[in-house]
């Protein structure tokens, strides 16, 4: 792929370029930004388009190979067949970054006196594997999210690759929980594209977009000139 083409294919076979070409017509078809705000949000995405080009050209060498999820890295145990919740009454496991340290957390209901109790299990649920692979992915937060989101580095980060590792991850998570507990991911607001999807819930069979969380504003003060 020559590193000057800008225009992504909706139609790649990569899901990185697939997933830039997905957010360009989400920006360039929303009335919500002004004129300038879209600018600049279509400006971030050929920054992001361009970097990870690059990286595909080995021009950058910053970022990680990508690792995808395959059910071999978090196969389901059987013990979470088991430990279905009541609805509206599951654990509540949110993988996301952010520049604290934390890339993940098990929130539980509280307590009425009835419930099953599955605070002693869900974390253990969850896979060294999947563990290695979230070190790895928080990892690339820390290295490289800070100049690029706050020092103006654009592109030192690869958010759209980072978002689908994340992703992911939440993804081998719920393999791992099953219906033991609700499995979100959610986009850092450092990413300049999270107005779009921030959250999305992760089901036993795909993903679905998820209003339960607050989104992060339209347009960052980071993505202005």
């Amino acid at each position: 792929m020559p590193i000057h083409d800008l225009t992504p294919d909706p139609n790649s076979a990569d899901e990185v370029i697939r997933e830039i070409a997905r957010l360009q017509v989400l920006i360039e078809s929303d009335t919500r930004p002004t004129p300038r705000q879209q600018q600049l949000m279509l400006q971030r995405l050929r920054v992001e388009h361009q970097s990870y080009l690059a990286w595909l050209q080995r021009y950058a060498s910053y970022f990680l190979e990508p690792r995808v999820w395959t059910p071999e890295l978090a196969p389901m145990p059987s013990e979470a067949r088991s430990l279905a919740a009541p609805s509206g009454k599951q654990p509540r496991v949110e993988v996301f970054a952010d520049f604290a340290g934390f890339s993940h957390r098990v929130t539980y209901p509280k307590g009425d006196g009835d419930e099953t109790r599955l605070d002693d299990y869900v974390e253990y649920l969850i896979p060294r594997s999947v563990y290695d692979f979230i070190q790895e992915w928080a990892s690339e937060f820390h290295r490289h999210a800070w100049d690029d989101a706050m020092c103006g580095q654009h592109g030192t980060m690869l958010w759209v690759p980072f978002d689908i590792q994340g992703r992911s991850i939440a993804r081998a998570i719920k393999h791992s929980v099953g219906e033991a507990a609700r499995v979100f991911y959610l986009k850092p607001d450092e990413d300049p594209f999270s107005f779009y999807d921030y959250a999305r819930e992760m089901l036993m069979h795909g993903e679905v977009p998820c209003d339960e969380f607050t989104t992060p504003g339209l347009l960052h003060e980071y993505l202005q000139d």
